[in-house]
């Protein structure tokens, strides 16, 4: 199961957490890539669930995902 969720937040770009680390945490999370292409990091917001519920966070991966592209081409990246 780990695989094949692993997979998802690879075609998708960005992982999701709801109730998984902290009972009342949601979170979204995009990679942030070195000039090299490697995973330097990530960039993530959270909330509580009570503000930003489970079904809110697909529409908040776009941000994070365009805030986390942004921080890798300062640190040199270039999508090949």
């Amino acid at each position: 199961e780990y695989m094949r969720e692993l997979e998802q937040v690879r075609a998708l770009g960005y992982a999701t957490a709801a109730a998984e680390l902290e009972d009342d945490l949601s979170a979204v999370a995009a990679p942030v890539f070195d000039h090299a292409g490697g995973v330097a990091g990530g960039l993530t917001i959270s909330a509580p669930i009570s503000r930003v519920p489970r079904d809110a966070l697909a529409r908040l991966a776009p941000a994070v995902i365009k805030a986390a592209r942004e921080v890798s081409a300062a640190l040199g990246y270039r999508p090949r």
